[in-house]
């Protein structure tokens, strides 16, 4: 039986994204789930443990409604026999806790 690491509960949600690297480049993404601190995201692109990222977290009309810096601490790839679309799995834990705070009391009223 695996440890269990997480310090806060995870909330299962699939919220449409872009994710930006600190170099600039940019993809689509989609959230897996979220945390009072962190997030899994899949993804197109690669990235490495450590990197720097802006996550941009889309509402239903396409419009930016919460814009997230943080950090990659976990990478997966994914099979071929997971998904087509996206090529990873990546752990997030976002700089401004108290930032994104407001995202998952949405996410508790909604649940």
């Amino acid at each position: 039986m695996t440890e269990e690491r997480r310090t806060s509960p995870r909330h299962a949600a699939s919220i449409a994204g872009e994710i930006e690297s600190t170099a600039g480049t940019s993809s689509i993404t989609i959230t897996r789930d979220v945390s009072a601190v962190g997030l899994l995201v899949l993804s197109r692109t690669e990235h490495q443990i450590g990197d720097a990222i802006k996550l941009r977290l889309l509402g239903v009309g396409g419009e930016v409604v919460h814009e997230v810096a943080a950090k990659v601490v976990r990478q997966e790839r994914m099979s071929p026999d997971e998904s087509t679309l996206w090529h990873t799995k990546v752990g997030v834990v976002v700089d401004d806790a108290a930032a994104f705070a407001k995202l998952i009391a949405e996410l508790d009223r909604k649940s």
